[in-house]
């Protein structure tokens, strides 16, 4: 089961990239969705690595973040 911080710091990371979804023009929205599109499926795809897989997801977020 994932720790409470992995979860958090992935929920945080994925709240700022949504956001900036928003802000974003076509091109970048589309991308910015397509990566967070991946990196949930990841996430989802091996319950059993959720911890990991789930702080593999947050730094991807927050590349995308800088």
């Amino acid at each position: 089961m994932a720790d409470d911080q992995a979860v958090l710091a992935f929920l945080q990371h994925l709240d700022l990239v949504l956001s900036e979804v928003l802000r974003g023009d076509d091109q970048q929205r589309l991308r910015r969705l397509a990566m967070i599109h991946a990196l949930v499926m990841a996430v989802l795809a091996d319950p059993q690595e959720l911890d990991e897989a789930l702080r593999q997801a947050a730094a991807r977020l927050a590349e995308l973040d800088s």
